[in-house]
């Protein structure tokens, strides 16, 4: 019984930080210079017209947003942002869904999962110079991220 109350204790804290290295990750990176940090109310979305966008309708099942963007990056700020996001998001516990790397530019969308639904998305864009960092509080269905994933690829 001991084991299992113990279990249960380690479990629950083990939940309470499952996004300590990408919130680290996330406030380093919002201290930069060529910084800029936006909160997303994602009330605002209830009323946009995204009828005819693909994989929009994820959007419903978003809690909270926040994107990071940081400019005027050299080649060797943005690998080692991409070494220190892929450590931060393995040591928590996240899955790459979804990557994509051409012609210098970088697409990643990660995910943690909780009793069968997504329950943080990370996606990191990367362009020319810029590197784009969105984190989503979400409740999102697999079947609705892999719409949302389908998507991008025939964006292309």
């Amino acid at each position: 019984m001991k084991k299992w109350v113990l279990l249960g204790i380690v479990l629950v804290l083990s939940a309470c930080t499952s996004q300590k290295n990408v919130n680290a990750l996330f406030n380093q990176y919002k201290q930069s210079e060529n910084s800029s940090l936006y909160n997303v109310p994602i009330q605002i979305v209830k009323f946009l017209p995204l009828d005819n966008i693909p994989g929009a309708n994820i959007l419903t099942d978003i809690k909270d947003v926040k994107i990071l963007t940081i400019k005027d990056l050299s080649d060797e700020e943005k690998s080692r942002f991409n070494r220190e996001l892929k450590n931060a998001l393995e040591a928590d516990g996240f899955n790459q869904e979804y990557y994509n790397s051409t012609h210098g530019r970088m697409e990643s969308i990660s995910t943690q999962s909780s009793i069968g639904k997504f329950k943080y998305v990370v996606i990191a864009l990367q362009r020319n110079d810029k590197i784009t960092f969105i984190k989503a509080d979400a409740s999102i269905s697999k079947l609705k991220l892999k719409r949302l994933i389908d998507a991008i690829k025939n964006d292309k």
